[in-house]
């Protein structure tokens, strides 16, 4: 088992151990950085990041065709906290709690996992909103076979919130047991100030928006779009091609012993 990581190693690993069990939510690694609706681009083979190189929303992007008029993104409000863990880790408790520590008076966010073996990740958001495409179905079908988006990823939806917490447990040979909280002050001066505390302080924690001031864009799904070609043939076929969802446009092969870990069961 490696004994260090190197920063593209860490935000590869994050990634991909959330995105196995979320569906096709990709986590940001730097969630400062604005990802926005419509934006397009390519996945970084190593890091699993999203680099951005357009958006279907830039003027005239479909001569004729007004994206933003017809397919406008769209703001929802999701639950109060929202968490994604790893596969195989267990989730002991989640939500609103006073009882995470015992010095601890004014949790508003609590969450405690057992990570049996011996890594995971968690992925915590406060307050989270989620922009959406309106008619995403419909857009995405229309703008299949563009040859500007011809190998890209277009962002379908991203999950904003003003503070965050990421967790990454790693080259354990033991199980780990871990809580996180978070605390909430309001201030004479108008802004809320905001604190995550863990209860075992050597494991990596990730956090931002302490200040209450700040927005973050720590998760986002995508869609790939069939080349041209590939409609045609879809045309002439008596089976329908799907485009490849998001975890496909990832090797899914044994991607953790690319970073030397394995499941217990994959072992036997």
């Amino acid at each position: 088992m490696p004994t260090s990581f190197s920063k593209q190693n860490a935000a590869a690993l994050f990634s991909q151990l959330i995105l196995e069990n979320s569906g096709d939510a990709y986590p940001n690694w730097h969630p400062s950085t604005k990802i926005k609706v419509g934006d397009f681009g390519i996945l970084d083979e190593q890091t699993s990041e999203f680099h951005r190189q357009g958006s279907i929303y830039d003027k005239n992007f479909v001569p004729g065709f007004n994206i933003s008029r017809d397919h406008p993104p769209e703001k929802r409000t999701r639950e109060d906290s929202i968490q994604y863990v790893s596969r195989g880790t267990a989730v002991q408790s989640f939500g609103a709690s006073l009882h995470a520590f015992s010095k601890l008076t004014n949790a508003k966010l609590t969450g405690h996992w057992v990570f049996e073996e011996g890594y995971g990740a968690v992925l915590m958001l406060y307050k989270p909103t989620e922009t959406v495409i309106r008619n995403k179905a419909i857009l995405m079908d229309r703008l299949e076979g563009n040859t500007t988006l011809a190998g890209k990823v277009v962002i379908t939806s991203v999950f904003s919130c003003p503070t965050y917490a990421q967790l990454l447990i790693r080259d354990k040979k033991s199980k780990v047991d871990i809580a996180i909280s978070l605390s909430v002050r309001n201030e004479s001066t108008g802004f809320t100030s905001m604190q995550w505390h863990s209860s075992n302080s050597a494991e990596a924690l990730r956090t931002g928006g302490e200040n209450g001031r700040s927005k973050f864009y720590p998760l986002y799904t995508l869609r790939s779009l069939l080349p041209a070609d590939s409609r045609k043939q879809d045309a002439t076929s008596s089976e329908k091609v799907s485009p490849p969802s998001a975890k496909e446009l990832q090797k899914k092969t044994s991607f953790l012993s690319r970073f030397g870990l394995q499941r217990h069961a994959e072992s036997a």
